[in-house]
C-alpha cells in the first residue's frame, strides 16, 4: 500500500530566544514509508534538509528537530515527503516563522475625559508585534477589568476597553496588557508567549446629571474577529451599544435560522460560530433592548472564507531545485490573512483492470475557483496525446498497464490564497480468474415452475469470459441472451426459468482471461414448489377481541420455510407491531 498522511505538518511560531523547534508529518503505508524534508527560503532557494546540511537539524520518522533556531537560517516554507515501493506524496506546505513583541511607548498618553452616564473608549495603542496579540486590561495596577462582573464594560477583540456608560467609579487608571499569540491556528512554540504592559492611561469623569439615554450601537460595532473569517476558525461577532443600563441584546440571522452550534458569551454581545462552515454565513442581526420601546438593531454580512494560513516571508516564486516538487505555488507578504481550498471530494484509492481506461476526479471548493494540478509519484502529470487527458479536476487514463501507470497520485488544487492535496493510490490489475473467495454454491435448490440464478463471480482481471456446461456438456450459451428459458447474463450468471425437473444437475462456470481460466461447481436440485394447503378464510371479531387467521403450508422435506402475512398488500412487521403474533 502506498504512503498516505495521518498527520500533516503545522506550522509554526518560534520565539527568538527558542532553544528547539520542530515540524512532524506522519504517514502510514505497507511497507511504512521513508520521509524526506525540504525548505523554500525567502530568496526562492529549495533545500533537501537533512543533518549533513547541518548538525541542528535532526530528521526522524517524519519529525524534523531543529536546535537553537533562528530566524535568518531557518525561516521559511515547509514540505514533508512520504515514499515507500509503491510511491510518493508531498504533505502541505507550513512555515516555520519567528515572533516578535516590541515595547509599548514610553510616554504618559493625556488622560481620556467623559462625562458621568456618557459612553467612553481607552485605546490601547499595542506596540509592534508579529503575528498576532490578545488583550486584557488592568485599573489600578491590582484589579483585571472583568466584564462579566460590570456589564457596562467591553473589552473587544480590537483591543479597546468599552464604557456603555461610565460611573464615578471608573475614574481611575487602567494599563493594556497584550500577550503574543499565533492568531492563526499555527503552534506557538512558547508554553509561555511574552506579554508587555502599557503605561497607566487615566480615566476622568465628569460630574452630570444622571439621564436615561440609548441604546445606540457604537460605530465600532458589528465587529468580526479574526477579521477575515475562515472555514474551521471560531468567529466571534461583537456587539456593543451605549446606553443607560440594562441593555439586553440578542441575535438573529436575516432570512435564516441561526445555526444550532452557536454560543453566546459577555452577555450575549459576543456571539460564536464554532468550527464555522461557509453555510454559516449570510446577514447577522444584533438587537439591543432597554425597554419594550427604546431599542436598536444593526446588520453585518458575514461571508466566510475557506481555511487559513500566513507565509513568514515575501516569496516571489515557489520552485525547486528538486524537478519532482511541486513548482506551482506563491505566497504573499507576511501578515496578510489567506485561504485555500478544500476538498468536497477528495481522490480515492482505485484498482482497475489492465488494459482499460479510468476516469478520476477530485472537486476542491474555493474562493475564488480553484485551479487542478495533476501528479505522480510527485512528478507533474501532462497530457499524452492517446494515453493522459487532463481537463481541470478530470483526468482520464487510457490503456492503462501496470508499469507505466501504478502509483501514488495527487491532485492540486490551488488559487491566489493556497494549495491543497487530496492522495490515492492506483494499482493496475492483471491475473488469472480465480474463484478462491466466490466459488459456486456446492447445492442450490430451485422450485419446479419457479426461477434461479446461478451465480459465477471470480476474481480476475481483466474482467473474463463465461461459460457454462451442465453434467459436462457444454451449453452453448449466447451473452445478453433475453430470451431463452437458459441464459447466460451479461456479468457471466447463469439464469432458468420456468425449472423443470430436468434441469436438474451438476453446473461449471468456467471464466477465461488474457492470463489464464479457471472452473468452479456447483449442483442444482429442482423440487416441487411451496404450496398453501389451508389458507385464511374471512373472519368477524368484536372490536378488542382476539381474531385468529389460519394458514397451513406444505413443502418438500428438505427445505426450509417461514411464514410471512400482508395486510392491505403491506408486510406485517411482528417485531414492530406486538399486536400481532405468529
Amino acid at each position: 500500500m502506498g504512503p498516505r498522511f495521518l498527520i500533516e505538518p503545522i506550522s509554526r511560531i518560534v520565539m527568538v530566544d527558542a532553544l528547539m523547534t520542530s515540524i512532524e508529518c506522519v504517514a502510514y503505508g505497507n511497507p511504512p514509508p521513508v520521509y524526506r524534508m525540504y525548505r523554500t527560503t525567502v530568496y526562492d532557494n529549495q533545500t533537501h534538509v537533512t543533518s549533513s546540511l547541518d548538525t541542528r537539524y535532526t530528521l526522524s520518522n517524519g519529525k524534523l528537530q531543529i536546535d537553537k533556531p533562528t530566524e535568518s537560517k531557518d525561516s521559511g516554507t515547509y514540505q514533508c515527503v512520504a515514499e515507500n515501493q509503491f510511491g510518493t506524496v508531498y504533505s502541505v506546505p507550513v512555515s516555520i516563522s519567528f515572533g516578535t513583541l516590541g515595547e509599548f511607548a514610553n510616554v504618559i498618553r493625556a488622560p481620556v475625559v467623559a462625562k458621568e452616564h456618557d459612553s467612553a473608549n481607552i485605546e490601547c495603542l499595542p506596540p509592534s508585534f508579529k503575528p498576532a496579540v490578545v488583550y486584557q486590561w488592568r485599573k489600578a495596577m491590582v484589579d483585571f477589568v472583568r466584564p462579566d462582573l460590570n456589564p457596562h464594560l467591553f473589552i473587544s477583540s480590537n483591543g479597546k476597553l468599552y464604557f456603555s456608560e461610565v460611573n464615578l467609579s471608573d475614574e481611575g487608571e487602567y494599563l493594556c496588557i497584550v500577550k503574543l499569540t499565533s492568531g492563526n491556528g499555527a503552534i506557538m512554540d512558547s508554553l509561555q508567549p511574552p506579554s508587555r504592559t502599557s503605561l497607566p492611561i487615566r480615566l476622568r469623569v465628569n460630574y452630570a446629571d444622571p439621564k436615561v439615554w440609548g441604546p445606540e450601537i457604537s460605530n465600532d460595532f458589528i465587529n468580526v474577529f479574526p477579521n477575515v473569517p475562515m472555514r474551521g476558525q471560531t468567529i466571534l461577532l461583537e456587539c456593543l451599544a451605549y446606553g443607560a443600563l440594562p441593555l439586553t441584546y440578542s441575535w438573529r440571522r436575516e432570512g435564516l435560522p441561526l445555526p444550532s452550534k452557536i454560543y453566546y458569551t459577555d452577555h450575549k454581545r459576543i456571539l460564536h460560530i464554532p468550527n464555522a462552515e461557509l453555510e454559516d454565513g449570510g446577514n447577522y442581526v444584533c438587537h439591543v433592548a432597554r425597554t419594550s420601546v427604546a431599542f436598536t438593531e444593526k446588520a453585518f454580512s458575514l461571508q466566510i472564507q475557506c481555511k487559513s494560513f500566513e507565509k513568514p516571508q515575501s516569496i516571489p516564486k515557489y520552485t525547486h531545485l528538486d524537478k519532482s516538487l511541486p513548482n506551482f505555488m506563491s505566497f504573499r507578504q507576511m501578515g496578510e490573512k489567506m485561504t485555500k481550498p478544500y476538498f468536497v471530494f477528495p481522490l480515492r484509492d482505485q484498482h482497475v483492470d489492465i488494459g482499460s481506461q479510468l476516469t478520476w476526479r477530485c472537486e476542491a471548493r474555493a474562493v475564488p475557483p480553484a485551479n487542478y494540478l495533476w501528479f505522480k509519484n510527485g512528478q507533474v502529470i501532462t497530457v499524452k496525446q492517446g494515453e493522459i487527458e487532463i481537463n481541470q479536476n478530470v483526468m482520464i487514463i487510457k490503456g492503462l498497464d501496470q508499469a507505466k501507470h501504478n502509483g501514488m497520485y495527487q491532485c492540486a488544487a490551488e488559487n491566489v490564497h493556497g494549495t491543497t492535496f487530496s492522495s490515492a493510490q492506483l494499482r493496475v490489475l492483471g491475473f488469472a480468474p480465480n474463484f478462491r473467495k466466490r466459488p459456486l454454491d456446492e447445492n442450490q435448490i430451485g422450485a419446479l415452475g419457479g426461477n434461479v440464478t446461478i451465480m459465477c463471480v471470480p476474481e480476475a482481471a481483466p474482467f473474463p469470459t463465461f461459460s457454462w456446461s451442465k453434467d459436462g456438456i457444454p451449453l452453448n450459451l449466447q451473452s445478453g441472451d433475453t430470451t431463452s428459458r437458459v441464459r447466460k447474463l451479461l456479468n457471466g450468471n447463469l439464469f432458468i426459468t420456468n425449472l423443470n425437473m430436468a434441469d436438474s444437475g451438476t453446473y461449471t462456470c468456467t471464466a477465461e482471461n488474457m492470463y489464464g481460466s479457471n472452473s468452479s461447481t456447483g449442483r442444482l436440485t429442482v423440487t416441487a414448489s411451496s404450496a398453501i394447503s389451508v389458507g385464511p378464510v374471512n373472519e368477524q371479531v368484536l372490536v378488542n377481541m382476539t381474531g385468529f387467521l389460519r394458514c397451513q403450508g406444505t413443502t418438500p422435506g428438505i427445505i426450509d420455510y417461514v411464514y410471512a402475512w400482508n395486510f392491505n398488500g403491506e408486510r406485517i412487521n411482528f417485531h414492530m407491531h406486538k399486536h400481532y403474533r405468529l
